[in-house]
């Protein structure tokens, strides 16, 4: 996806609007990913694409960690007894498909169980001890799923809605999460794994259990939760770049023997290395994505609208449990428009469509680019579409542990120019991936370090106005002694129709 003209700046952020889609979800329990299938075996040959080795596709079984809210005498699950809990980590084990297993959950509509932490406790244990903070406390719909799992409904549905997640510095005191009323009977099928929960507001269930709230509202339940993980005094991490001035406010009111500390960087730096919980998903969600470009891809003939594509790839999404972010579609001189918003233009024979497609699965995203020509290509649009994919080969190849970002922008300018496209010029050649669609690194000319862990789409598009857009964008994860490969891209430009 094409990101900001800086590298930096936020890290190459792009606020998003919201990745749910309205689809019937329903239609997608009889699909076989939905009965237990990993989307990429090994062997698998791609319709678009050469065959891969599967490397890295094994996933060994993870044991469930139960996300027992045991500690907190309003959870719901408390006066159920042994039976109950047993029975419910059996259902969340067996019921999901191993690749659901591991225990990410999902910022969106689509959830899926979060039993164990999706960051790295101990790093960030050990991050803010090197801030000075006593504790990190996040609110905004990814970091807060980031530090607790929680699923919060009440983001979709309500402006202004906000919840907390408080990560304490010391081992020894308990992560706590705030959970309004109306969702406390949620953490039964999707347990977390802070051991305290602090319940807020008022909900009633006709025949349900007592209500149990400890809070009146969302910055009252802070407070008990600042309490109950040690921290009613000190220097406490907030994401103040995002949280509303009139929260802060109110948040300092409440506490005022708090120190409150900008630690949106904090959460950054944390995020640019990811778990093996979060990089399962990506793998997922990469994989599932470029069937279902290839799928779509695969559809269109001479005088297919741009709507019809869009459908059919919708479609092919929904059937891989995957999420739509954005979808930028372009066919012919439309392709060059970067953000193509698909419109009922109909393709005509020897133009080219280019896809930039982002979706999400268990709340981490992919992003992915490929570049189709129908009924036949130009030899001119066959060598342009060769030269980006030999800078996307070139970045990519460039892509170390420990190494720089200006290492990979320098390598992927070199083949388009030695290529004979003069013209060709880019800001970036990607991004990390995770939570958000852009994250960091951004692959920029700049001495960013790229860290084991990092997840990345790396890009190379050329952008030609009135004839189209050529691009070829691939998924991959930074290891300590090698790269591991989501995707390939064709290395020639495909013809479809």
């Amino acid at each position: 996806m094409e990101g900001p003209r800086s590298g930096r700046g936020r890290d190459g952020h792009l606020r998003r609007g919201s990745r749910h889609t309205r689809a019937v979800r329903a239609a997608a329990g009889d699909h076989p990913r939905a009965a237990g299938r990993l989307p990429a075996r090994p062997g698998r040959r791609d319709s678009l694409g050469p065959r891969r080795d599967g490397r890295g596709d094994a996933h060994p079984r993870r044991a469930c960690r139960g996300g027992s809210a045991r500690g907190c005498a309003h959870d719901p699950r408390a006066a159920r007894g042994p039976a109950r809990r047993a029975r419910l980590q059996r259902r969340q084990h067996h019921a999901l498909p191993a690749s659901r297993r591991p225990g990410a959950g999902a910022v969106s509509s689509w959830p899926i169980p979060t039993p164990e932490p999706l960051v790295d406790v101990d790093r960030a244990r050990a991050a803010l001890a090197e801030a000075g903070l006593d504790a990190l406390v996040a609110h905004s719909l990814q970091n807060l799923f980031y530090l607790s799992g929680l699923q919060p409904l009440d983001y979709l549905v309500e402006a202004g809605a906000i919840d907390f997640a408080v990560l304490p510095a010391r081992p020894d005191d308990p992560a706590q999460v705030t959970v309004p009323a109306f969702g406390r009977y949620m953490l039964d099928d999707y347990p977390l794994w802070p051991p305290g929960k602090v319940v807020f507001g008022g909900f009633h269930i006709a025949g349900g259990p007592p209500s149990a709230s400890v809070a009146g509202d969302p910055i009252e339940a802070l407070a008990v939760a600042c309490r109950a993980a040690g921290v009613p005094t000190g220097r406490v991490g907030f994401e103040l770049e995002q949280l509303p001035v009139a929260v802060a406010a109110r948040v300092r009111a409440a506490l005022p023997e708090l120190d409150l500390v900008d630690a949106s960087g904090v959460l950054r730096d944390l995020r640019r290395r990811k778990t093996s919980v979060e990089l399962e998903r990506i793998r997922v969600a990469g994989r599932s994505l470029v069937e279902a470009i290839d799928e779509a891809a695969g559809s269109v003939r001479v005088d297919t609208s741009e709507h019809e594509i869009e459908r059919r790839l919708r479609e092919a999404l929904l059937a891989r449990s995957l999420e739509v972010t954005s979808v930028s579609l372009g066919t012919g001189p439309r392709g060059a428009l970067v953000w193509s918003y698909p419109t009922e233009r109909r393709v005509q024979a020897g133009e080219v469509i280019r896809f930039d497609i982002t979706c999400s699965y268990g709340g981490y995203h992919a992003d992915l680019a490929r570049t189709v020509a129908v009924a036949e290509a130009s030899e001119l649009d066959r060598a342009r579409y060769r030269a980006i994919r030999a800078s996307l080969e070139a970045a990519i190849g460039a892509v170390r542990a420990g190494g720089t970002c200006a290492e990979v922008f320098a390598a992927g300018m070199r083949p388009p120019r030695e290529a004979g496209l003069a013209d060709f010029d880019r800001h970036n050649f990607g991004h990390g991936i995770g939570l958000d669609v852009h994250e960091a690194p951004g692959l920029a000319d700049t001495d960013d370090e790229i860290p084991v862990g990092a997840a990345l789409c790396v890009e190379s598009p050329y952008y030609v106005y009135g004839v189209g857009a050529f691009m070829a964008e691939d998924m991959v994860i930074v290891h300590d002694d090698h790269v591991e490969r989501l995707t390939v891209a064709p290395t020639e430009l495909p013809v479809v129709g």
